[in-house]
């Protein structure tokens, strides 16, 4: 009897998706700054081709206003791929309106707000958060 377990990959893998190229980089260096392995995107059809070409992915993160693709249709693409997949919305603080949405496990408003953030997707994604971070 092979008792071995596929080995899982210690560094979850996480999609960004954000058109602002600062602000992209901003998270995606804090991230890898906790582990985490980060692929980015500008927009949400530039997404759906990293999640077709280069997944799996443990975690996607999108803000709510892209080009070509909003992020809730973004994320709802994403969460088809695997019902594993933990999603992030950004929203802009002046903008909020209420997203119902099954597919999205966390909601971040902007301004950023680094270690605050990494701790949230920290927390959602290890499962001791499932409320919204704002």
């Amino acid at each position: 009897m092979n008792t071995r377990k596929a080995p899982r990959n210690p560094r979850p893998r996480v999609l960004l998706v954000d058109g602002d190229t600062f602000f992209r980089m901003s998270l995606k260096k804090a991230l890898v700054e906790k582990g985490f392995e980060v692929r980015t995107a500008y927009d949400g059809v530039e997404g759906v081709e990293l999640l077709l070409n280069d997944s799996p992915f443990s975690i996607v993160i999108s803000h709510q206003d892209l080009s070509r693709m909003d992020g809730i249709s973004f994320l709802s693409a994403a969460s088809t791929f695997s019902h594993e997949i933990t999603t992030v919305l950004l929203l802009e603080a002046d903008s909020f309106e209420p997203v119902l949405s099954n597919e999205i496990s966390l909601f971040l408003k902007k301004p950023f707000d680094e270690d605050q953030w990494v701790r949230d997707i920290e927390s959602t994604f290890s499962g001791e958060m499932n409320l919204e971070a704002i």
